[in-house]
């Protein structure tokens, strides 16, 4: 009972916090920064209790994580410090487009849909019939946070699909398919020992309960692990492959192979907090994210500027004005937008 009322006396300390008494928090970093599972557990019973702090907590963890890349990169010029603070506040109050995602029922679409909507999870609906498909989407710029029916949790990134088999029952091998990206967080099965399966064009992901984020777009697949043991495979192909935390796998379609390398866990699904880490990647690798996260074409005036290299956190991974603006003043450069592409110019570009 001391235990369980201490618990709830910490949660209890953090419902009146600010957003800049949050990122200044210790534990509250640690979780950003370094976060162990009891950590994840207590900020996620946080955010339940409490799901008026939502906003608040990830524009908190936004700030934290670019503090903590500067402090590795080397610092911003303190009025660029001051003008992203103010912007990621100041979205915190403006209204998010975040629900126009299109539920469908496949073969045949429901009249109507009830919705429970639990903190910032999406709760599944519980008229699921035995012999239907679903499928969740989300246009670009867009997030969706779901709850599947086994409690395991899904982050959907802009531009993205997951559908969910019929078979869900209870005991029974789960399994999704995914076109686009997203962050799973495995509930697992230990009774049952019932498989978590991921599949994409490219590969098959298997799990008995672990995170991780899969990337599957036209120009790669990848699959990078945060906590746990994935077991992949190329479709088609008896060659499997187990991954440990902070490997990250990449399909090359020209080799018809899997490729390995480590990165830190967290980098490649921080996304889902808002922010983009890069560690000297070529500013033209950004471009591919941009069309793919918003749908603009990417366009470089020279190979010079395509090869800019960028190291670093940039916040606006799904809001395209403030990434535009914190990469025009971080690298220097000129960057136009127009409604259907974003061109990057050198400075002196006419």
């Amino acid at each position: 009972m001391t235990n369980q009322w201490n618990f709830y006396m910490e949660k209890e300390n953090y419902q009146h916090h600010s957003v800049d008494e949050l990122a200044a928090d210790p534990d509250f970093q640690r979780w950003v920064k370094q976060p162990t599972a009891s950590d994840q557990e207590f900020w996620r019973d946080v955010i339940n209790t409490y799901p008026h702090l939502q906003s608040d907590i990830l524009a908190a963890r936004q700030l934290v994580l670019i503090a903590h890349s500067n402090e590795r990169t080397g610092q911003w010029a303190e009025e660029r410090k001051q003008a992203t603070h103010d912007r990621i506040m100041q979205s915190v109050n403006q209204p998010k487009r975040r629900g126009s995602y299109r539920f469908l029922w496949v073969p045949a679409a429901a009249a109507s849909l009830l919705f429970m909507v639990a903190c910032i999870w999406l709760l599944w609906p519980t008229s699921v019939g035995a012999n239907q498909e679903v499928v969740y989407r989300t246009d670009f710029g867009e997030t969706l946070l779901l709850t599947l029916p086994d409690s395991s949790r899904v982050t959907l990134n802009s531009n993205s699909e997951l559908r969910l088999g019929a078979s869900w029952e209870t005991g029974a091998d789960r399994k999704v398919t995914l076109s686009g990206e997203a962050y799973f967080e495995i509930e697992p099965k230990p009774a049952t020992r019932a498989k978590f399966t991921v599949v994409t064009k490219d590969l098959e992901v298997n799990v008995l309960g672990t995170a991780f984020n899969v990337f599957s777009r036209e120009r790669e697949t990848s699959v990078t692990l945060d906590e746990g043991t994935v077991e992949l495979s190329l479709n088609g192909q008896a060659e499997k492959l187990l991954t440990q935390p902070g490997e990250h796998v990449v399909y090359s379609a020209r080799d018809q192979r899997l490729l390995e390398d480590e990165v830190v866990p967290g980098t490649q699904s921080s996304w889902k907090d808002g922010v983009l880490i890069f560690e000297d990647i070529p500013l033209e690798e950004l471009g591919n994210i941009i069309e793919e996260t918003f749908g603009l074409e990417a366009v470089f005036q020279d190979d010079g500027i395509r090869q800019k290299r960028i190291t670093g956190t940039v916040p606006g991974a799904h809001d395209l004005d403030l990434l535009l603006e914190t990469l025009e003043a971080a690298l220097k450069i000129r960057i136009i937008q127009t409604d259907s592409l974003v061109r990057f110019e050198n400075p002196a570009a006419e």
